[in-house]
């Protein structure tokens, strides 16, 4: 039998073998040119808005050098906060390969409503941030607008989760359909019954289902799952026996009541 020695010692020359094979391994990839760029990009449950072929492009037309570089050479950083500055992107990771390509791993924001304000058109995201209207996809996302309006100062800057955070703020305006917005997004269930929402004269927060010739009012975006909640039970137990045409308005905004107009 083997003695127990001499297999320690063929241990930790497998050990020291293997690092060496490791060591020289990392120092000719290192040396080793960059071939190319590959992105993929996690969409989520959220329609196309940009492709993993123009995150490659992106790349490859703000760093041009790129594959001429060697591995070491590559600031991996840099082209990660280029890409961080695409605004269809909430996160992303870069990294080489073994096979020397540059992998970049993306996720897409979510779109929760397309906005129409002072001659502005764009997406918002889950975030409450800007996303641009672009050319290669559309969401299928609340359509939103003001009926009195509200100036957008360098809408590219826009970050409606801190404004949301000033009482004052959120209780109306772009802020509050936004936080309407977020809702019904997570709340896909009751979010499919609505294609549009707006603010009114009396700035109160106005949805439009997609269904029944009338609107809801919901007021402001507080204890809205205590609202929807009263309006889908209305849905069930009262509109599925006058029929959806008999009122022109379901208000919420009033805790704990559904008060309707007729038409």
């Amino acid at each position: 039998m083997m003695k127990k020695s001499t297999k320690i010692w063929l241990y930790v020359l497998f050990v020291v073998l293997l690092l060496a094979i490791i060591v020289v391994s990392n120092v000719v990839r290192n040396h080793s040119h960059v071939r190319g760029v590959k992105a993929q990009i996690d969409y989520g449950v959220n329609d196309t808005l940009i492709s993993a072929a123009k995150i490659e492009e992106q790349v490859l037309l703000l760093f041009p050098t790129l594959t001429g570089q060697q591995v070491q050479e590559v600031n991996q950083r840099a082209i990660r906060d280029s890409i961080m500055a695409i605004p269809y992107i909430e996160h992303c990771n870069v990294s080489i390969s073994i096979d020397c390509h540059l992998v970049v791993e993306a996720v897409q924001s979510s779109p929760v409503m397309r906005l129409f304000l002072d001659g502005n058109e764009c997406y918002i995201d889950r975030r409450g941030r800007y996303m641009p209207i672009g050319d290669e996809g559309d969401a299928d996302v609340l359509v939103a607008n003001e009926a009195i309006a509200e100036r957008l100062v360098n809408p590219q800057q826009l970050d409606l989760a801190t404004l949301a955070q000033d009482t004052s703020r959120r209780q109306s305006g772009v802020v509050a359909m936004w936080l309407v917005a977020c809702y019904l997004y997570d709340h896909p269930e009751v979010g499919v019954l609505f294609d549009q929402v707006y603010v009114n004269s009396d700035r109160d927060v106005v949805l439009v289902p997609k269904v029944g010739n009338h609107i809801v009012v919901v007021g402001s975006p507080d204890h809205l799952e205590q609202k929807l909640s009263d309006l889908v039970t209305f849905y069930r137990q009262g509109l599925s026996r006058v029929g959806w045409e008999t009122y022109s308005q379901i208000n919420l905004k009033y805790e704990g009541q559904v008060i309707c107009r007729n038409r």
